[in-house]
């Protein structure tokens, strides 16, 4: 499952990379049991709710997180000028906790809605 994250660079430049998470059957032997990843440990989740036309300023992840647009659609800008736009069923490792940071715009005629499972600092998501 390819997934895009949001890091910052040694220069303190925000950047999009693009990963693999790997999906695999679980060793109980049932057959048809979906693929699964590793488990991951996570503190807590919130839902976020931008309204329509919001610009957000420019700014870096309070938490490292797992972000999953749950409807509506999001252009997330990094510092370095990459582009990506999100949409309902997407996810984003937000990992630029230090440097510029990233900017959230909302696109399209409605709200965005997103659930942030925020993560432990040292949870791998490779």
């Amino acid at each position: 499952m390819e997934i895009t994250q949001i890091v910052s660079g040694p220069q303190g430049e925000s950047h999009f990379e693009d990963y693999t998470l790997t999906l695999r059957y679980p060793d109980h032997g049932f057959e048809g049991f979906p693929r699964i990843s590793a488990p991951m440990k996570c503190t807590h989740c919130v839902v976020v709710e931008y309204p329509a036309g919001y610009e957000g300023p420019q700014e870096r992840s309070t938490h490292r997180q797992l972000a999953f647009c749950l409807s509506g659609l999001l252009r997330l800008t990094s510092s370095d000028g990459g582009q990506r736009e999100f949409g309902p069923g997407d996810m984003i490792v937000m990992d630029d906790l230090d440097g510029k940071g990233h900017m959230i715009t909302v696109l399209g005629n409605g709200p965005a809605r997103v659930a942030s499972v925020h993560m432990k600092a040292d949870q791998p998501t490779a």
